[in-house]
């Protein structure tokens, strides 16, 4: 008998994974992780559903392409498309015909759906057509914000989540098609979330937060991030005084927080360096807040100080915050969990990082490094000074950072959280 007659098969859905398109986050870092730990639960066999890559993958799961409309759309109209399937109908017609065949052929009894832009929410009407369980991720909030992050206009939270009040949100100002998509974009999308048996999050924090909107609790599980603590092997050079920023050319990334931070920073100690991964152009770059960012980095005479290394592979990366004495995470909404904070703790690095989201669960103010008001450059300022003026203080909270991510993104928990998920789908 064959025994792959006897595993449930499970089929993860993701625009994106690390190293394989050119365009990828920490959400993509995110569920990788989680694909991987899949694999290591008992009698299963994993599948992943994602769009053209651009080199072929080389894993232990079968890799299945799902097409887009975006395929057949010439190259100046596809962000359009994506974007009125994120914003205003999350349904893509092409991947929902690809989907049938898919799913005729793999025959899935579980569908995991991770962040799809492009493939949209259509997986949910395909598995309900073949009364497929599926688990909607939620890595931002896209699906209960035109927005995306949650907060309004300016800089402070908003949980009202989308409706007719949206209309009103400065975040959208130019933006007419989206305050008239307001009125009814609630309700296009309950009807997706009508059809989702399961909702993973990565922290209790959301899990909180978007029961406020689907007022379910049992459908909500949480699914931890993955430590890298494994793959810590050697050490490395630490170059004293250095600061290491991973981001996206993005307000809501908290770029402008840490930049005055640092100015206040090099004035008591002018050694300092700051390193900033950053990709500054294309996607997720705001290009008037990137001017906006130079123009500031010059006005207060730092250039010679923030070095800008691009966009960094994923062991360059790693390496980048091996070699840096502090971290910093200047998130200004309700990211539920960095995957650079994950990395960082793994890695043994002392943190200062914004007190919103899921951070808090993470990190033990004082302990096992800094929590700080997310819009004020000067506590950023001072918690940085503080580990600065302390090696001790830095070697403490970084070996605390250890072993608290050890205990919360262990391997064994990640894969009890996801065996459990899915046994709670069958």
């Amino acid at each position: 008998m064959n025994n792959d007659s006897k595993k449930t098969n499970i089929l993860h859905i993701t625009d994106y994974l690390p190293n394989y398109y050119p365009i990828w986050g920490g959400a993509e870092k995110v569920a990788y992780r989680q694909i991987k730990t899949s694999l290591k639960l008992r009698d299963v066999k994993i599948f992943v559903g994602g769009t053209k890559p651009t080199q072929p993958l080389k894993e232990d799961f079968q890799f299945v392409r799902v097409c887009t409309t975006e395929d057949f759309m010439p190259p100046k109209f596809r962000h359009y498309v994506t974007s009125f399937k994120n914003q205003i109908l999350p349904f893509d017609f092409v991947s929902f015909f690809h989907l049938i065949f898919i799913f005729k052929k793999i025959k899935p009894q579980i569908i995991h759906l991770h962040k799809v832009a492009k493939i949209s929410l259509t997986p949910i009407i395909v598995a309900k057509i073949f009364k497929t369980p599926i688990i909607l991720a939620i890595y931002d909030y896209w699906v209960f914000c035109p927005t995306r992050l949650l907060i309004d206009g300016g800089t402070n939270p908003c949980h009202k989540f989308h409706g007719p009040w949206c209309k009103n949100c400065s975040s959208l100002k130019g933006r007419s098609m989206l305050k008239m998509a307001s009125f009814f974009r609630k309700r296009i999308f309950d009807f997706f979330f009508s059809k989702v048996t399961r909702f993973s999050v990565l922290s209790n924090a959301c899990k909180d937060l978007i029961f406020k909107y689907l007022r379910d609790k049992k459908k909500i599980f949480v699914v931890k991030q993955l430590s890298i603590a494994q793959q810590n092997k050697g050490k490395i050079f630490v170059e004293k005084g250095s600061i290491f920023f991973n981001t996206w050319m993005l307000p809501h990334k908290g770029m402008h927080i840490v930049i005055q931070a640092f100015f206040n920073v090099v004035k008591s100690k002018p050694n300092t360096k700051l390193y900033v991964a950053v990709k500054d152009a294309g996607h997720y770059t705001d290009y008037k807040y990137y001017l906006k960012i130079k123009k500031m980095i010059k006005s207060l005479d730092l250039e010679e100080k923030i070095i800008f290394l691009g966009r960094l592979s994923h062991q360059e990366y790693l390496r980048r915050i091996k070699r840096a004495e502090i971290v910093v995470i200047a998130e200004q909404w309700e990211n539920m969990a960095p995957t650079t904070l994950a990395d960082s703790m793994s890695l043994g690095k002392p943190i200062v990082a914004s007190k919103i989201g899921g951070m808090p669960e993470m990190i033990k103010d004082g302990k096992n490094g800094f929590l700080v008001d997310p819009q004020s450059p000067k506590d950023f300022a001072q918690k940085i000074l503080k580990l600065l003026n302390n090696q001790s203080l830095v070697e403490r909270m970084g070996s605390e950072a250890k072993k608290s991510i050890r205990g919360f993104g262990d391997e064994k928990i990640i894969i009890n959280q996801l065996s459990n998920l899915y046994e709670d789908c069958r």
